[in-house]
């Protein structure tokens, strides 16, 4: 499952390209350099993507995989002749097929006497659901803009672009339950997310495919990320952890103004 999103998420941004390569029209603009500037717009969009991480998990014991499916509203402000503020408020989807691990009894030898312990294997799969609804507030910078302007390859902001979001979400729904043998006790029963919050930086691009639509790929280069939640009904807060190249992104929006 996992090869085939990745394939999907390749193909979508191979049409991006295709389309990028057959714009061929040729916009001369008298308009002088310091008075071209991206545009303010807002709309719907629904985007999905996946871990790159995924990507380079050899394990064949587990083969748990995640779907997400985001679908929000959006508001870009331009604050700058090419930066923008995008505010955004939308519900994640994360259709799951989990693994359920039950504990078994295993062994080894170590210099002649034999040990014996409890572990952990994969008993089944099963579908399960969370949703999130979630905020951030997105700065972004439109590189190389005013040039493509005067290519007249501009269009609902197209083009190459860094951003920076901020973003706070909260679980509203989560079916996920682990299964305890009887005499155990898991973390998880006496743990609760109330938040998760983080700070990415984004490499992307964005291609206008009509008046009203658009289609964007990006890669998050960086991810901060911690979040609140309570163990024993103790407040605390997640340490802070950086990921690399922590995932890709395909979105496609409906815009009005």
């Amino acid at each position: 499952m996992t090869k085939h999103i990745l394939a999907i998420l390749l193909l979508l941004l191979f049409t991006i390209a295709l389309r990028i390569s057959a714009q061929k029209e040729i916009y001369f603009s008298s308009t002088p350099k310091d008075s071209i500037k991206v545009e303010s717009i807002r709309g719907v969009e629904i985007e999905s993507g996946m871990n790159t991480s995924k990507l380079f998990n050899t394990s064949s014991h587990d083969k748990s995989f995640t779907i997400p499916l985001y679908m929000g509203y959006f508001n870009e402000k331009r604050i700058a002749p090419s930066w923008t503020l995008i505010a955004r408020i939308g519900l994640s989807n994360n259709f799951m097929n989990s693994a359920h691990y039950v504990l078994v009894k295993d062994s080894m030898q170590m210099n002649g006497p034999i040990y014996y312990y409890n572990t952990t294997k994969v008993d089944y799969y099963k579908f399960e659901y969370q949703l999130n609804l979630g905020i951030s507030i997105e700065p972004r910078w439109y590189f190389g803009y005013k040039n493509r302007y005067q290519s007249g390859k501009t269009k609902l902001n197209s083009g190459w672009f860094l951003s920076f979001p901020l973003s706070v979400s909260t679980l509203l729904i989560n079916t996920y339950k682990p299964e305890v043998p009887p005499g155990y006790t898991t973390y998880y029963q006496d743990y609760k997310s109330y938040c998760s919050f983080g700070l990415y930086g984004h490499l992307g691009y964005r291609q206008a495919i009509s008046k009203q639509w658009f289609l964007e790929g990006d890669v998050a280069i960086l991810g901060i990320e911690s979040g609140l939640f309570s163990y024993k009904k103790q407040l605390y807060l997640s340490p802070v952890s950086p990921n690399l190249f922590q995932g890709i992104n395909i979105k496609a929006a409906y815009t009005f103004k």
